[in-house]
């Protein structure tokens, strides 16, 4: 098993948070408890970037790719009629 190598470090926190943590965190887990909402956050953070881009190429392309759509429709009708 592959040992975690943690550093101590010291933050500041509302009140109001540091309580919605010990109402979820078993006594000694704040660590974990904030370790595991940091990834997760982080994870979703990245999704959402991703998302976006993806959307943003998406448009980008929309024109070029509607060309390329009419394109081909335009050639398989054309190849259909000359097989008939």
């Amino acid at each position: 098993m592959k040992s975690v190598v943690s550093e101590r470090i010291n933050i500041t926190l509302p009140k109001q948070t540091l309580l919605l943590i010990d109402e979820v965190a078993e006594r000694g887990s704040r660590s974990r408890l904030i370790d595991s909402a940091v990834h997760f956050y982080i994870a979703h953070k990245k999704r959402t970037h991703v998302q976006k881009e993806m959307k943003e190429g998406a448009i980008v392309r929309a024109t070029r790719d509607r060309a390329l759509v009419r394109e081909l429709f335009d050639f398989t009708d054309t190849w259909e009629k000359d097989r008939t």
